[in-house]
Protein backbone atom coordinates (compact mmCIF):
# COMPACT_ATOMS: atom_id res chain seq x y z
CA UNK A 1 0.00 0.00 0.00
CA UNK A 2 1.34 3.60 -0.80
CA UNK A 3 2.22 6.08 1.88
CA UNK A 4 0.85 9.00 0.42
CA UNK A 5 2.47 11.45 3.11
CA UNK A 6 5.33 9.94 1.99
CA UNK A 7 4.45 10.35 -1.78
CA UNK A 8 3.68 13.40 -1.47
CA UNK A 9 6.96 14.70 0.84
CA UNK A 10 9.37 13.28 -1.67
CA UNK A 11 7.13 14.67 -4.91
CA UNK A 12 8.00 17.71 -3.56
CA UNK A 13 11.39 17.29 -2.79
CA UNK A 14 11.84 16.13 -6.50
CA UNK A 15 10.03 19.31 -7.26
CA UNK A 16 12.46 21.76 -5.53
CA UNK A 17 15.41 20.60 -6.88
CA UNK A 18 18.10 23.05 -6.91
CA UNK A 19 18.33 24.09 -10.33
CA UNK A 20 21.05 26.40 -12.00
CA UNK A 21 19.90 29.44 -14.47
CA UNK A 22 21.53 29.61 -17.33
CA UNK A 23 20.49 32.00 -20.71
CA UNK A 24 17.83 29.60 -21.83
CA UNK A 25 16.24 29.67 -18.20
CA UNK A 26 17.05 26.83 -16.79
CA UNK A 27 19.05 23.67 -16.59
CA UNK A 28 17.05 20.93 -17.08
CA UNK A 29 19.97 18.27 -16.50
CA UNK A 30 19.03 16.93 -12.56
CA UNK A 31 15.08 16.86 -14.30
CA UNK A 32 15.97 14.48 -16.62
CA UNK A 33 18.67 12.57 -14.85
CA UNK A 34 15.96 12.06 -12.29
CA UNK A 35 13.36 11.24 -15.27
CA UNK A 36 16.14 8.78 -16.89
CA UNK A 37 16.44 6.61 -13.16
CA UNK A 38 12.93 6.61 -13.36
CA UNK A 39 12.71 5.43 -16.95
CA UNK A 40 15.79 2.74 -15.78
CA UNK A 41 13.83 1.59 -12.93
CA UNK A 42 10.87 0.67 -15.31
CA UNK A 43 13.08 -0.89 -18.24
CA UNK A 44 14.70 -2.49 -15.48
CA UNK A 45 18.36 -1.43 -16.60
CA UNK A 46 18.08 -0.51 -12.69
CA UNK A 47 16.63 -2.95 -10.60
CA UNK A 48 18.52 -2.36 -7.29
CA UNK A 49 19.13 0.76 -5.32
CA UNK A 50 22.44 1.33 -6.76
CA UNK A 51 22.55 3.33 -10.10
CA UNK A 52 25.55 3.31 -11.86
CA UNK A 53 26.80 5.29 -14.08
CA UNK A 54 26.84 3.30 -17.03
CA UNK A 55 26.24 3.55 -20.80
CA UNK A 56 22.27 2.47 -20.37
CA UNK A 57 21.52 5.49 -17.50
CA UNK A 58 24.13 8.05 -20.12
CA UNK A 59 21.73 6.46 -23.25
CA UNK A 60 18.86 7.30 -21.97
CA UNK A 61 19.90 11.09 -20.40
CA UNK A 62 20.97 11.92 -24.21
CA UNK A 63 17.54 10.55 -25.00
CA UNK A 64 15.33 12.58 -23.07
CA UNK A 65 17.85 15.85 -22.92
CA UNK A 66 17.48 16.13 -26.42
CA UNK A 67 13.60 16.04 -26.41
CA UNK A 68 14.11 19.47 -24.86
CA UNK A 69 17.38 20.87 -26.02
CA UNK A 70 19.84 21.09 -28.95
CA UNK A 71 22.50 21.35 -26.36
CA UNK A 72 23.37 18.74 -23.89
CA UNK A 73 24.63 19.48 -20.44
CA UNK A 74 26.97 15.97 -19.95
CA UNK A 75 25.53 13.73 -18.15
CA UNK A 76 28.12 13.37 -15.33
CA UNK A 77 27.21 16.86 -13.53
CA UNK A 78 23.27 16.12 -12.84
CA UNK A 79 24.53 12.76 -11.70
CA UNK A 80 27.30 13.70 -9.65
CA UNK A 81 25.33 16.86 -8.60
CA UNK A 82 21.96 15.23 -7.77
CA UNK A 83 24.22 14.73 -4.74
CA UNK A 84 23.26 17.69 -3.11
CA UNK A 85 19.37 16.76 -2.69
CA UNK A 86 18.29 15.00 0.61
CA UNK A 87 17.08 12.14 -1.20
CA UNK A 88 19.95 11.16 -3.13
CA UNK A 89 23.43 9.57 -2.10
CA UNK A 90 27.04 9.25 -4.15
CA UNK A 91 28.47 6.24 -2.62
CA UNK A 92 32.09 6.84 -3.34
CA UNK A 93 34.34 9.98 -3.44
CA UNK A 94 32.64 13.45 -3.63
CA UNK A 95 35.66 15.71 -3.46
CA UNK A 96 35.67 17.37 -6.75
CA UNK A 97 34.42 20.39 -7.60
CA UNK A 98 33.56 19.94 -11.12
CA UNK A 99 33.29 15.92 -12.04
CA UNK A 100 34.27 14.51 -15.17
CA UNK A 101 33.16 11.21 -16.36
CA UNK A 102 36.38 9.35 -15.62
CA UNK A 103 36.05 10.49 -12.07
CA UNK A 104 32.99 9.07 -11.88
CA UNK A 105 33.87 5.71 -13.49
CA UNK A 106 36.99 5.80 -10.89
CA UNK A 107 35.70 7.26 -8.01
CA UNK A 108 32.38 7.03 -7.48
CA UNK A 109 31.01 3.25 -6.82
CA UNK A 110 27.25 4.30 -7.71
CA UNK A 111 24.25 6.47 -6.33
CA UNK A 112 21.17 5.54 -4.27
CA UNK A 113 17.81 7.14 -3.29
CA UNK A 114 16.36 7.31 0.30
CA UNK A 115 15.20 3.63 0.50
CA UNK A 116 11.39 4.45 1.53
CA UNK A 117 12.08 6.53 -2.07
CA UNK A 118 12.91 3.52 -3.77
CA UNK A 119 10.29 1.60 -2.23
CA UNK A 120 7.70 3.71 -3.68
CA UNK A 121 9.75 3.87 -7.14
CA UNK A 122 8.60 0.55 -7.60
CA UNK A 123 4.88 0.90 -8.24
CA UNK A 124 4.39 2.05 -12.01
CA UNK A 125 1.89 4.35 -11.12
CA UNK A 126 3.62 6.05 -8.88
CA UNK A 127 6.99 6.38 -11.27
CA UNK A 128 4.07 7.62 -13.82
CA UNK A 129 3.27 10.46 -11.48
CA UNK A 130 6.66 11.07 -10.98
CA UNK A 131 7.73 11.54 -14.46
CA UNK A 132 4.57 13.65 -15.32
CA UNK A 133 5.27 15.79 -12.29
CA UNK A 134 8.76 16.61 -13.49
CA UNK A 135 7.96 17.01 -17.14
CA UNK A 136 5.37 19.61 -16.15
CA UNK A 137 7.06 21.64 -13.27
CA UNK A 138 10.50 21.44 -15.20
CA UNK A 139 10.07 20.64 -18.91
CA UNK A 140 6.66 22.08 -19.88
CA UNK A 141 8.29 25.52 -19.70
Amino acid sequence: MINNLQLTYYLNLFLSINIAKNKNGINIAKPVMLLSILNGIEDNTITENKIYFNKELVSNYRHIFSQYRKTITPPEYPYYYLNSESFYTIVGSTNRKTPSAKFIREEVQYSMLDDMLWQLLQNREVRQKFSEAIITHFLSK
